[in-house]
């Protein structure tokens, strides 16, 4: 009676790193287990291929070795066979957790082809151990040494990856901005700080340049910070699109979600993301009404209507809410913003030193990159100049009210009923930051932005 044929599954890793390094080619470590295949006379079912992977990445993010486990748990797989045993791990745990919910429940075997281990001994399984120990003690100090060249390029003003951010292209090793692109950048921004939605200002530059970007694209560009030009702890790293207080009014956008309508029949909501609960300091949810009178709109905490954690359980008009802020706007505004002016003028009799701190960092730089001082030098001086600087604590009654006093010089209110509803949001969302309601009712004076 002939033997039962032993069902092999070979796992192949490479990281782009290793490949580039070490010569550890996807061709080379196939050829190997064939190889090792034909000689033993076991049938090679399949082989599963992790490309441009590292040994850290988790179990779960490696597809190929998914699906190696899948069948392994069917019960197609006796064997196993991999280059080396640092192909498939560099850590202990990750080891035995594979073992033990794997391998070991369905009888499958494994073979490292280049090397010789016994896991039937207990010799046999502290010698494997202590080499999953030493690859881990490896990656980590690869690890350590990448990210030492990272940061060395990055203090010189060098762009330590491959391709450039949208809207950069690299020159020298560092990025400068692509002409090609920069329109598209610019108009993303614009469009974002005007109206506070991503995926609007992703579709309006889409249709506007005839591009194809997805949603992760925006994402990037609100949340990167080169496009104000810093990068790690270089603060003059690249040229900036926009500036630190745009950066931060954008992620406050990007934050409030504001949903973006395209159908023909679509209401906007004025206020999305800028009603808070006063009880719970959740944001308020709208809530659209179609009747034979026509279209309202309401707001109400979600929180106390789907989970009752709220006391705040009434809802609130939408056109309550615009005829206060309109009042507001028209009658107390004007006092705002001259109180606002004379908290400024306080402020600004505060000595500020930033100006001549970054520049003694400018020049602790360029000792670094003239390599008069190391690495360690370089950060350590940069964070005790960065610790001299007399910071003004943010504060409501210091605000720029710029944008205030032009609102009330251009006469806005006079062109806001010859508004679309998609205008009217945009309109408040060009200064307005939030509103807190309860109960139904309005909760102290509107905070601007």
């Amino acid at each position: 009676m002939s033997a039962p044929v032993v069902r092999a599954a070979g796992y192949i890793r490479v990281s782009t790193a290793e490949q580039a390094l070490r010569g550890l080619s996807l061709e080379a470590q196939e050829a190997e287990i064939r190889r090792w295949a034909a000689e033993h006379h076991v049938r090679l079912e399949n082989i599963y291929v992790d490309k441009g992977i590292t040994a850290r990445k988790q179990l779960h993010r490696r597809a190929a070795f998914m699906q190696m486990m899948q069948a392994v748990d069917a019960g197609q797989i006796d064997l196993i066979l991999v280059m080396r045993l640092d192909r498939w791990f560099r850590n202990v745990y990750d080891y035995h957790k594979m073992m033990n919910e794997h391998l070991i429940p369905h009888g499958v075997n494994w073979c490292a082809v280049k090397e010789d281990y016994d896991t039937t001994t207990t010799n046999g399984r502290l010698m494997i151990n202590l080499r999953l120990s030493i690859a881990e003690q490896e990656c980590d100090t690869d690890a350590d040494r990448i990210r030492d060249v990272q940061q060395n390029m990055v203090a010189k003003g060098r762009w330590p990856f491959g391709a450039a951010p949208l809207g950069y292209r690299i020159e020298e090793k560092r990025l400068v901005k692509d002409p090609q692109t920069q329109p598209q950048v610019e108009f993303f921004f614009r469009h974002m700080l005007a109206n506070g939605s991503l995926r609007g200002a992703l579709f309006a530059m889409n249709d506007r340049f005839g591009t194809s970007y997805e949603y992760r694209r925006a994402q990037d560009l609100s949340r990167k910070s080169v496009y104000y030009g810093v990068y790690g702890e270089n603060q003059s790293f690249c040229p900036a699109y926009i500036t630190l207080e745009e950066h931060q009014r954008i992620r406050s956008l990007a934050e409030k979600n504001v949903r973006v309508w395209s159908s023909p029949t679509a209401w906007p909501h004025l206020f999305s993301g800028l009603l808070i609960c006063d009880d719970c300091h959740r944001r308020l949810n709208a809530q659209t009404i179609r009747r034979p009178s026509g279209v309202y709109t309401t707001y109400r905490c979600s929180h106390s209507t789907d989970n009752h954690g709220c006391a705040n359980n009434r809802s609130i008009s939408e056109k309550v809410i615009e005829e206060y802020l309109l009042n507001y706007v028209r009658e107390d505004l004007a006092q705002y913003i001259v109180q606002m002016e004379v908290s400024r003028k306080k402020a600004a009799a505060l000595p500020d030193n930033t100006a001549k701190i970054r520049a003694k960092q400018e020049r602790v730089k360029t000792l670094f990159i003239n390599n008069f001082i190391d690495l360690e030098e370089y950060k350590r001086r940069i964070q005790e100049l960065e610790g001299q600087i007399i910071r003004r604590p943010p504060s409501e009654k210091t605000k720029d009210v710029s944008k205030l006093k032009q609102l009330l010089e251009d006469g806005a209110l006079k062109m806001y009923p010859t508004l679309t509803r998609e205008e009217k949001r945009a309109f408040w969302r060009g200064f307005l930051k939030e509103l807190h309601i309860y109960r139904g009712t309005i909760q102290g004076p509107p905070i601007f932005l």
